[in-house]
């Protein structure tokens, strides 16, 4: 099959020349994305920033990775769109006085990632190829920095199980003019894979062992009914030994809310606990 003669250097450029404008008043087209993205949803977040242009002014992405609600898909999407390593490594050469436009970015992201700022994690997250070998790269540049303004850590690299949140078309035609970065374009596919893309695909492979999740669900539904019967026989014990003390008080009513706040609060704060520490994918649905 004959390939398709495109010149991607000249899309980049329509790209680009796409989201400059009319008047060249950078500061002002940042002003208004940032009114547009605060009527927005994380999910509409992370979809401006995929399709962000990065020759644009950086204020939206610096809006948002600076939200409460912000997911943390978009802000390591955000962070290693950045290139972090080359500030690294410009400050091991030259010192903390480095910077460029994307500097404060990056450490605005780095330092909340290891404070565990970025507590929503609602969005799907893999780390490229490349990003791997940029993490070694940054370990060993911080190493050789004299109080480094952020250094990299392990979350930055850490898978996030959740919902695939992807630009699209329809999702691109109903911003408005001054929101939308570069342009929608539909190439014919090529039937090209890559050895990045095939590499991509071998680390978004979920691997499903039903055999162990049935022993899982088996042990939990054990461990469940067994909870359930110790409860029921701790609750006829204290009932019989109460009798004489609690007079007209509902005391079955109270054993059992007591007994049920005992089993959810610990759960609970579990859950919690799991939440921010680790992250999920949705395998259905």
């Amino acid at each position: 099959m004959a390939q398709p003669d495109i010149d991607y250097n000249e899309l980049r450029h329509m790209a680009w020349a796409s989201t400059v404008p009319a008047d060249g008043d950078w500061e002002a087209q940042a002003r208004e994305r940032i009114e547009w993205l605060k009527g927005q949803t994380p999910e509409d977040w992370h979809r401006f920033a995929l399709g962000f242009n990065w020759g644009d002014d950086l204020a939206p992405l610096e809006w948002i990775v600076q939200q409460e609600t912000c997911d943390m898909a978009t802000a390591l999407l955000v962070f290693w769109r950045s290139e972090p390593a080359w500030d690294l490594m410009m400050m091991a050469e030259e010192g903390t006085g480095y910077s460029r436009s994307e500097s404060a970015l990056i450490t605005t992201i780095a330092n909340r990632i290891c404070e565990k700022g970025y507590w929503r994690r609602k969005i799907a997250w893999d780390a490229e190829p490349g990003n791997h070998a940029d993490f070694e790269d940054m370990k060993r540049y911080v190493a050789g920095i004299d109080n480094p303004p952020w250094r990299p850590h392990k979350r930055m690299l850490k898978t996030i199980w959740g919902a695939e949140v992807l630009d699209s078309e329809e999702a691109w035609e109903e911003r408005p003019d001054n929101v939308r970065t570069g342009f929608w374009l539909d190439l014919p596919d090529s039937g090209i894979i890559t050895p990045r893309a095939r590499a991509r695909m071998r680390e978004q492979q979920i691997a499903v062992p039903s055999r162990e999740l049935g022993v899982v669900f088996a042990a939990l539904f054990t461990l469940g009914a067994a909870t359930m019967f110790m409860c029921v026989e701790m609750a006829g014990m204290l009932r019989s030994n109460l009798d004489g003390l609690l007079g007209a008080v509902p005391y079955p009513t109270v054993l059992q809310i007591g007994i049920l706040v005992g089993l959810i609060l610990p759960i609970w704060f579990g859950l919690q606990w799991a939440g921010r520490e680790y992250t999920y994918r949705r395998l259905f649905g």
